[in-house]
């Protein structure tokens, strides 16, 4: 995980100045494991891809919340 803290100073005018911290905290997923980790596949074909060891998915393209995904290849014209 980070943890930085960001300072913000603002002026009303007339030397007034006022600061604010924010502490901002970003947590490390440690991993996303996926079945395959890698695959070739030809026209005509499927696979299924699976990711696990996180609590929620998407897949891009096409922003599928799941943890599996399904590509079907289709061969059109000649």
């Amino acid at each position: 995980s980070l943890t930085t803290n960001y300072v913000v100073s603002g002026s009303s005018g007339a030397e007034c100045w006022a600061n604010k911290t924010i502490l901002a905290k970003v947590n490390s997923i440690h991993f996303i494991l996926t079945t395959p980790s890698s695959a070739t596949i030809y026209s005509g074909q499927t696979i299924t891809l699976e990711a696990s060891c996180v609590f929620s998915f998407i897949w891009i393209p096409g922003n599928l919340v799941s943890s599996v995904l399904e590509i079907n290849t289709i061969v059109t014209g000649v």
